[in-house]
């Protein structure tokens, strides 16, 4: 999951190569789908979704969403 962490530029830098539209949510949405994918992995190789990495998706999710909030949130 830290790894996921430090996507979020490399997935601005592909996506700013194709469109300047709306990037902030399609980043956001791709952090998403990763962290999903690697979740959704998970379950399929073990046949269950150890807490721990469940845990961390959430706060990955979480911390992720609430950057773009404070970014884009005028006090």
């Amino acid at each position: 999951m830290a790894m996921i962490s430090l996507l979020p530029p490399a997935y601005v830098r592909l996506i700013a190569n194709v469109t300047n539209d709306n990037v902030e949510m399609l980043v956001l949405g791709m952090m998403y789908a990763s962290a999903l994918s690697c979740l959704l992995v998970d379950a399929w190789r073990s046949r269950r979704v150890h807490p721990a990495f469940a845990i961390a998706v959430v706060l990955v999710i979480a911390s992720n969403h609430l950057a773009y909030w404070a970014q884009t949130h005028d006090p």
